[in-house]
């Protein structure tokens, strides 16, 4: 998965799994709360790491937002894709 704009790319599975946490955390809050509750400390919680840690790779939450939907983006086509592929 590509993610726009992040500060650094993960170079370990250990982060690229990091960043999936707080794509999710950010995903269920969204749901649940809508956008006013997508906060980076709420995200990071959820996400089981600190604010910083969540700094590390999204400087604000209009980037993380961007990153998700972009997320959500190519599960979509990939999906997509997968079902004309067996068609």
């Amino acid at each position: 998965m590509t993610v726009p704009d992040l500060r650094i790319a993960p170079r370990q599975e250990r982060g690229r799994q990091r960043v999936d946490a707080i794509l999710d955390a950010a995903a269920a809050l969204l749901d649940e709360r809508g956008l006013a509750g997508v906060t980076t400390t709420e995200v990071a919680r959820r996400a089981g790491t600190s604010v910083g840690g969540l700094y590390r790779y999204f400087p604000d939450v209009e980037t993380l937002l961007r990153a998700l939907a972009a997320r959500n983006q190519e599960r979509y086509w990939t999906s997509v894709l997968a079902d004309d592929d067996g068609e």
